[in-house]
């Protein structure tokens, strides 16, 4: 397929929301990824020919995979970036998507659409697989009392996100928030540093299900107290 020439009226628009989402994240370190992240998803469809606006079925599975394997230009990406990278672009696309007038078809990086890399793939540490982790999720489901529905709320976000648990354990009630229906969390990453992590909708069925029977003074996804209701930003 040729490159594509001038960006069309659709693209430009598109661009826009993407722009605005990117802006509307509070870490700066988030706001430069997210940034780099759609250039280079935009400047390869650009160069195979397919329009960011509707993408074909399989041209994010195709994109996928170049970073996994790298080219003459690119080193290959770890499992970790690729996993970061579509989380980004799934929430530019459901910004894109939700918007009063929709600048894209559909969501081509949905976690429900699109294989991410699996948290245990970039584990440093002996991780159990991912057949293993989704039984003991289905286990804690099962249990219809609170410390079910708080592990499985727990389990989900550790494995979706691939977060410490410590970062997990950090998440407090002004952390959950939902923006134009995009579920985030603001989380504290080993160094200090903040960062803005996409729930998918699996996991944000799980904590819902925790914060119908989490008491009211739920604070945080520790033991000792729970995750709140995730509230709208401002």
């Amino acid at each position: 397929m040729k490159p594509t020439s001038e960006p069309s009226q659709a693209l430009l628009a598109f661009k826009a929301v993407a722009a605005s989402h990117i802006a509307s994240r509070s870490s700066k370190h988030t706001k430069g990824a997210y940034r780099t992240d759609f250039d280079q998803w935009v400047a390869h469809c650009a160069l195979v020919g397919v329009d960011p606006c509707d993408p074909p079925e399989g041209a994010a599975a195709f994109y996928r995979d170049k970073l996994r394997e790298g080219d003459d230009r690119n080193e290959p990406s770890k499992a970790l970036t690729i996993r970061r990278k579509l989380a980004s672009l799934s929430s530019i696309y459901a910004k894109a998507k939700a918007a009063k007038v929709p600048t894209v078809t559909w969501n081509p990086f949905d976690p429900d659409t699109l294989d991410w890399p699996p948290s245990s793939s970039y584990s440093k540490t002996l991780a159990v697989s991912d057949s293993d982790v989704l039984k003991v999720i289905a286990a804690a489901e099962a249990d219809s009392g609170k410390a079910g529905a708080r592990d499985a709320a727990v389990l989900w976000l550790l494995y979706e996100t691939g977060l410490r648990r410590a970062s997990v354990a950090g998440v407090r009630r002004e952390n959950l928030i939902e923006i134009d229906g995009v579920r985030i969390a603001r989380v504290v990453i080993k160094g200090g540093e903040e960062e803005e992590v996409e729930l998918a909708e699996r996991t944000a069925v799980a904590i819902d299900r925790w914060l119908a029977l989490a008491p009211a003074s739920a604070s945080s996804c520790s033991r000792g107290a729970k995750v709140d209701r995730s509230t709208r930003r401002p």
